[in-house]
């Protein structure tokens, strides 16, 4: 599971994916959506008001699904991404990830084109990998 927090609408709106009026009222309300991707899917997950509080909830979404795949034993490996502009937001990016999950190795790396042309500028991402994932995929775990 791949977790997308945009920081604007614009690229949304051009694709299809919010409508004119949804980017405008959003725009104003400093909405920024949490968007999940599963297998080949991108949905939205949740809505959130600023970028910060989307870099919140993102974190806190990890972490759930992160103490489920412990609960296997598993090591995790956490990987964190952005298209950001200005290289202090990707290390401040970096910093909240690892700060977050101090007792696993946490790389970074800039948001793949595929992602990034949809989500535009700013956004940023998260990704887990661990061997209890096939586990869950199966039906294995709860």
């Amino acid at each position: 599971m791949i977790y997308v927090g945009v920081n604007t609408l614009e690229n949304l709106k051009a694709s299809g994916r919010v409508t004119r009026t949804g980017a405008a009222l959003g725009t104003v309300l400093n909405i920024k959506p949490l968007l999940v991707i599963r297998g080949e899917r991108l949905d939205a997950y949740a809505k959130v008001r600023g970028t910060k509080q989307c870099q919140k909830q993102l974190i806190a979404s990890m972490q759930e699904y992160a103490h489920k795949l412990r609960g296997e034993g598993a090591a995790l490996r956490i990987g964190a991404a952005g298209s950001f502009a200005d290289p202090e937001e990707a290390a401040h990016w970096e910093a909240m990830v690892k700060e977050a999950f101090p007792e696993d190795e946490v790389c970074y790396d800039p948001l793949t084109f595929s992602i990034a042309c949809h989500t535009g500028p700013g956004a940023f991402g998260m990704g887990i990998s661990s061997s209890a994932i096939e586990k869950i995929r199966k039906g294995d775990l709860a």
